[in-house]
């Protein structure tokens, strides 16, 4: 039951719906000391822009076509919309909703779940028309007669669209609605809670309630919360996670008259949710896309990781590419997780644009 709270709280699931790994790492925050980012994990990005700026910068001083403020790193807060690989290596095309071009780009990197990020893929030109668009055949990489696919020097299979993708790429995460209230007071009686005030319980109000509760299957289904946690030290402001949207009467009768509500985030939006839906693991239910989601060079060959010269640097004609940083969240999902695919999205990038050349060691290490 523990277990299954923790799954629930985390992922919306339980024990079942899990995969194996997926509920590991959920059991990982029972033991050890947790941390949080202070101010909020979305903090992440703009401080992972700076740094990165930052570094560049150093690694740089001294050129003299580099100042402090020339950085190739930008950001444009801008939702794309439609995605298009242009025929002859002429770079992929980015569109907003009304169709206004925002550029042209070699290497385009989605740091979205492909379920809701929206954006529509598409490639350009045929055997027969130069001018026609089709869907672009997304994890549609596969290895050739002498090729590794990892290795870019691949052929794409026989077929457009989602055709290749598993069904872990296609269906709708699992749906999560945050709520914030002020002015709670937790009605002891709805939970079946013990109103006994405790002096060695470090975790209960001084009125002898819990700050925190997770809630098993059962307990959602009875009651509709996930969790609920008192976020301040002062009483009466609670977050709660549930399964669908809380109504005033529902949170009145929980919280009391008094209750406000300060915020309701339905995550992921009418497309969306806020965390795989593992489907316990079934099928293709837990297996992953690739990182590498379509290589751009047309025709029936691949991968435009054969453009390099002598010196090993990348053909600037080189075919666009795309990646998919999300591409584990198949069979586990946390914010390391997406930490460590931005980290092998980064080398395959560098890879590609020859910056760095993967060290093969042929070592033959002890069977277990």
């Amino acid at each position: 039951e523990m277990y299954e709270a923790m799954n629930m709280v985390n992922n919306g699931k339980n024990n079942r719906q899990m995969t194996a790994l997926a509920g590991l790492v959920n059991f990982a925050a029972s033991t050890g000391p947790l941390f949080a980012i202070d101010g909020g994990n979305d903090q992440l990005m703009p401080h992972a822009i700076r740094q990165a700026s930052a570094q560049r910068n150093r690694s740089c001083k001294g050129s003299s076509s580099t100042t402090q403020t020339d950085t190739p790193i930008i950001q444009i807060p801008q939702k794309i919309q439609t995605l298009l690989s242009k025929p002859d290596k002429q770079g992929m095309d980015l569109f907003l909703a009304d169709g206004t071009l925002v550029g042209t780009y070699d290497i385009v990197i989605l740091a979205a779940p492909l379920q809701f990020c929206g954006v529509n893929f598409l490639v350009q030109g045929s055997l027969f028309d130069s001018e026609v668009l089709s869907p672009m055949p997304l994890n549609g990489l596969v290895d050739g007669d002498t090729d590794d696919a990892n290795e870019h020097g691949h052929r794409v299979a026989i077929g457009g669209g989602e055709a290749h993708l598993p069904d872990s790429a296609k269906r709708r995460y699992t749906e999560v609605f945050t709520t914030v209230i002020s002015g709670g007071i937790l009605n002891a009686s709805y939970f079946d809670l013990d109103h006994t005030a405790s002096d060695d319980d470090e975790d209960e109000e001084d009125n002898g309630l819990p700050r925190s509760i997770i809630f098993t299957e059962r307990g959602r289904e009875r009651l509709g919360f996930t969790s609920i946690s008192q976020i301040t030290p002062d009483t009466g402001v609670y977050k709660m996670f549930s399964p669908s949207g809380l109504t005033d009467m529902h949170l009145k009768t929980a919280f009391g008259s008094s209750v406000t509500v300060e915020h309701v985030e339905m995550w992921g939006g009418d497309r969306g949710g806020a965390t795989p839906d593992f489907n316990e693991g079934v099928g293709t239910s837990s297996t992953s896309t690739q990182f590498l989601l379509y290589d751009g060079e047309h025709g029936l060959g691949g991968g435009g990781g054969d453009d390099r010269g002598n010196d090993g640097d990348r053909d600037r004609g080189g075919a666009p590419a795309l990646y998919y940083v999300n591409a584990m969240e198949a069979s586990v999902s946390a914010i390391e997780i997406s930490a460590i695919g931005a980290k092998a999205v980064s080398k395959l990038v560098a890879r590609r644009l020859g910056i760095i050349t993967p060290e093969i060691i042929d070592e033959k290490g002890e069977d277990l």
